[in-house]
């Protein structure tokens, strides 16, 4: 459920998420890992390290970033399990409708229905 968007573009820039309505703490609003910039950037250097050594071209590399990742483009299918192994918490909110959030590239987060889902 954790991807990384915006990737191979410049580390300036930001994503918006902005709420269409009301979504209460158990809805499904985006959840973000507790200071999970660094950990984004070591990920993202990992990928980088594997393609220079595999000697990749920029294209090649930026192409083969998603396929390095599970099968589905995702960095994990359980937030719970990246959450600990990084020894970091899910931050959790509810949202009123045009709320928005802004984070950076390199900040990890995904977007789960939560009741009962372990986080």
């Amino acid at each position: 459920m954790i991807r990384s968007f915006l990737r191979h573009g410049d580390v300036s820039n930001v994503t918006a998420w902005c709420s269409m309505g009301d979504i209460k703490l158990t809805g499904g609003g985006p959840i973000y890992l507790e200071n999970s910039k660094s950990i984004g950037q070591e990920i993202e250097a990992e990928f980088v390290r594997k393609a220079e050594e595999a000697g990749f071209t920029d294209e090649e590399a930026k192409n083969a970033f998603n396929s390095n990742m599970m099968a589905t483009g995702l960095l994990s299918d359980s937030p719970s399990e990246f959450a600990k192994e990084f020894n970091r918490r899910w931050l959790v909110s509810s949202f009123e409708a045009g709320d928005v959030v802004l984070h950076d590239a390199f900040a990890r987060w995904c977007n789960i229905y939560r009741v009962g889902d372990g986080v």
